[in-house]
């Protein structure tokens, strides 16, 4: 809205009081630059629309409105899954943007850790939705929604799949590659849409659950890896190497420990929010010691540190002596 724009403005001006704003400023090339940007993140946007947002009006034009009710559940809680893990990892772009060409070695270290971080998260709500999703959604709605819990399970995977690989689009826009992440947006949303018609008749909401996840591993499992290696002048293999090896550490407790209490999962609030708090506490430790190691927990144990002593430092000596 116009009235959140000018907050952005203002908090920009409060933050850099230095920064001039004004129509003095305005320029031609000033304007050219801007649009070369803002026309491939309308691009995105579009893009997103074709993904996720027009698979209810397929459905609704090629079977009827009573089933969209059941794609939109098993839908809805998948998209609260990806909004979650990206709050969670958060935008990455400032901190990729940083990078000057004489820290290029930095700069793959970086992302390749943030990138190990994002499947960690990812797959251990993934899996936590998958284990425990059919019991919720029964008990949320009432017995008859098992094909709410499939269309969820379709595309929670490949949405897993994306979400594991944020860091890779912080990278391309602090990089300044917006071209590739406007074409990679439009051969996912194309793909999708495309699919969706084709499938939506004869398959119905799987159908177009399969159309949404075809898509996105088409272009998070084989296209975006190869233009983000290619990008940094990383080798695939190291690429795909992180991404399946962390994965396969960070999946197996997980799946472990549902073989144990699978037959305590009952559709019953209390029961799954004390299943969950015990698979938090006893497998996530393992999975996560796992798959990062030593090395990158120390990373990020000093990391923390750091953050912490310089908060410290801008403490006055009065208000450092408190308890």
């Amino acid at each position: 809205s116009l009235v959140e724009s000018l907050i952005w403005v203002l908090a920009c001006h409060w933050i850099h009081p230095g920064l001039p704003v004004g129509f003095r400023q305005y320029s031609r090339a000033t304007r050219r630059m801007l649009l070369s940007y803002s026309w491939k993140s309308l691009v995105i946007q579009i893009a997103a629309i074709l993904r996720l947002k027009l698979n209810a009006v397929v459905l609704a034009a090629f079977l009827n409105a009573s089933v969209v009710t059941t794609y939109a559940i098993g839908e809805r809680l998948a998209t609260y899954f990806v909004e979650f893990i990206s709050s969670l990892v958060g935008n990455l772009s400032p901190l990729f943007s940083r990078y000057t060409p004489d820290r290029h070695a930095r700069l793959i270290d970086d992302f390749r850790l943030a990138t190990r971080l994002s499947v960690v998260a990812a797959t251990l709500v993934a899996s936590a939705m998958v284990f425990y999703g059919a019991a919720f959604i029964d008990r949320w709605m009432g017995p008859g929604y098992g094909s709410s819990y499939r269309v969820m399970v379709i595309l929670t995977i490949p949405l897993a799949i994306d979400v594991m690989q944020t860091p890779s689009i912080g990278l391309l826009y602090g990089i300044s590659r917006h071209d590739i992440t406007a074409a990679l947006a439009a051969v996912g949303g194309v793909t999708n849409l495309v699919l969706a018609l084709l499938l939506a008749r004869p398959y119905g909401i799987y159908g177009v659950a399969v159309a949404t996840a075809a898509a996105v591993l088409l272009v998070k499992l084989v296209l975006q890896p190869v233009c983000v290696c290619r990008a940094l002048g990383m080798t695939l293999a190291e690429g795909y190497g992180d991404l399946g090896a962390t994965l396969a550490r960070t999946l197996a407790p997980q799946m472990l420990f549902f073989l144990v209490v699978r037959r305590w999962v009952t559709p019953d609030y209390t029961r799954l929010m004390l299943l969950v708090a015990v698979q938090t506490i006893v497998s996530v430790p393992v999975a996560v010691f796992w798959a990062l190691g030593r090395r990158d927990l120390a990373f990020i144990t000093a990391a923390l540190r750091q953050r912490r002593a310089t908060r410290l430092s801008a403490v006055t000596p009065g208000e450092a002596s408190l308890p």
